[in-house]
Formats: C-alpha cells, sequence, structure tokens
C-alpha cells in the first residue's frame, strides 16, 4: 500500500472511530441490518453482528450524507438487476431510516441503499462520484449523486470477510 492510501485509510478509520460511538446511540442495533456485496451477480453476505459490519455501514450513511443532487432518473427494476449484476454493495435496515444529507428539503426515510461499485453509475479516478439508489422499500426514481468517497468506500470493503450465498 502506498504512503498516500496508508493516509487515507487512517483517516478513514479515524472518522468511523467518531462515527461510530454515535451511531450505536441511533436506536438502531447493526446485527438487524443486512450487508450484501454483489459481484458478478453472485451474492456475498458480511456478518452483520461484525466490527466489520458496522464500518460499512459508517461508510455507507457517511456517502449518503455527503449526497449533493438528487437525479431526475427513473429507475426500473431492470436498472436495479443490471446493477445487481455488476459489482455494488447493497445495504438492508429492518426498518426506515432517518438519515441525514445536505440535501434542501426532506428525503423519504429509506429501507435500502444500493451503491454501484463498478459501471455506468460510477465515476473515475478523477471523477470519484457515485450514485445511491433509495429503496423505500422498493428502488425509486430520484436517485442520489454524491461528488466523491466512493474510494474510501472501496477501501473499506476490499478487505473484509464476506461469505458466499
Amino acid at each position: 500500500m502506498n504512503r498516500g492510501a496508508a493516509h487515507r485509510k487512517a483517516r478513514l478509520l479515524v472518522l468511523l472511530g467518531i462515527l461510530l460511538p454515535l451511531m450505536s446511540c441511533s436506536g438502531r442495533q447493526v446485527s438487524e441490518v443486512k450487508i450484501v456485496l454483489f459481484v458478478n451477480g453472485q451474492q456475498h453476505e458480511l456478518r452483520a453482528d461484525s466490527t466489520e459490519a458496522a464500518h460499512v455501514i459508517a461508510a455507507v450513511e457517511l456517502l449518503y450524507a455527503n449526497a449533493q443532487e438528487r437525479l431526475k432518473q427513473i429507475v426500473t427494476d431492470r436498472m436495479i438487476g443490471e446493477v445487481k449484476s455488476g459489482r455494488a454493495l447493497e445495504i438492508t435496515y429492518p426498518g426506515p431510516q432517518s438519515l441525514k444529507t445536505e440535501l434542501p428539503g426532506e428525503i423519504e426515510k429509506p429501507v435500502r441503499l444500493l451503491i454501484p461499485l463498478q459501471g455506468e453509475w460510477v465515476g473515475g479516478e478523477e471523477n470519484p462520484s457515485v450514485v445511491i439508489f433509495c429503496g423505500f422499500p422498493q428502488y425509486s426514481s430520484g436517485p442520489l449523486w454524491v461528488p466523491k468517497g466512493l474510494q474510501q468506500l472501496k477501501a473499506v470493503i476490499e478487505n473484509l470477510n464476506w461469505e458466499s450465498k
């Protein structure tokens, strides 16, 4: 790992150390959250009772908080299927979540979040943007656009112990 990557990872871990205690006060048990990594249509689940799960949830919710725009995009089941057939991360909560974002106005409380990790909804090295599809519980139109943060999420999920399903 190069020095820049090590520094970014250390900053992320410090940030997660700050966020994790706040998350535990939200009334939601991490063990009730389902975390799935899709790789070429195959599902790999992260044990919900692990410390790693809390890190992934914190990273995803930080991405959500940094959303800058609600896209005028109709979301179809076919589109969601295509995202899941590539590489994507899905978080399913036990019920609607009050997640904070910088967007003006009120956003419906999501039950599921789907984050593509490759493909047309993901920027490249110079444009590390990502789109978050929100489910209420069905995925609906108006996904959120986040200008940066994808690399930090990828760094968190790359070295985890995923169980194949």
